[in-house]
């Protein structure tokens, strides 16, 4: 049983509009379904541990609600631009989000919840143009390789909470514009924060912008 769908093999097959992926199937790499925009898809076999850079980058049509359970890689960018996707939750098995775009403009997307445990998250624009998104829920994240990043919720403009209180450090804020253009920034929206960490999150570099709308976890309704 094929297990790898190879990089590209599908890549702007803009014609292809159904496809039975195998049971058994393992790994699919990069680009391999990119810009297949008549592509219709409602999930994923849930053996898949790997979907690579730009998997179903502009696959317009694919209506996926979940990512298979046993997810342990998500290249960057892979469903930049999926607009029909409504995916609320990575897998707890990615622990590394590096890259960046992951999610970018994917519209119906109303509510991400992050892994049980993330080691590196540096990623730039990973919901940027996520218009419908209204809450992002984070878990415990290592320290040393954490920030947010570049864009990373830039235009989310139904953007009301995002939930940090499972972390026990001020997360560094690499750059003011993660939040641009978003009710957060717009004094509507907040970030929930530890309780004990409200003070030092208000007067940290970048976050300081967005002090007003810093809160502690014991506010969150």
């Amino acid at each position: 049983s094929l297990k790898t769908l190879e990089t590209s093999v599908f890549f702007c097959c803009t014609n292809l509009t159904s496809i039975k992926l195998p049971l058994q199937l393992f790994e699919i790499k990069d680009t391999t379904f990119y810009n297949c925009t008549n592509l219709m898809l409602t999930e994923l076999p849930e053996t898949i541990e790997k979907l690579g850079s730009s998997t179903f980058n502009h696959c317009k049509n694919i209506t996926l609600t979940e990512l298979p359970k046993n997810l342990k890689v998500l290249g960057g960018s892979a469903f930049q631009g999926c607009s029909k996707i409504t995916i609320k939750k990575i897998p707890d098995g990615v622990t590394n989000l590096n890259s960046g775009s992951y999610f970018y403009e994917c519209v119906s997307i109303t509510e991400m919840e992050m892994p049980i445990l993330l080691e590196y998250l540096i990623s730039s624009s990973m919901f940027a143009y996520c218009s419908k998104l209204k809450k992002v829920k984070f878990h415990s994240i290592k320290e040393k390789f954490a920030n947010f990043s570049y864009q990373m919720f830039y235009n989310c403009t139904s953007l009301v909470a995002v939930l940090l209180d499972e972390i026990d450090f001020v997360l560094p804020l690499a750059n003011v514009n993660a939040f641009a253009n978003t009710p957060i920034a717009n004094g509507t929206g907040y970030v929930y924060v530890k309780d004990e960490l409200v003070d030092s999150y208000k007067t940290a570099t970048n976050w300081s912008t967005y002090a007003n709308q810093i809160k502690g976890i014991s506010e969150y309704v």
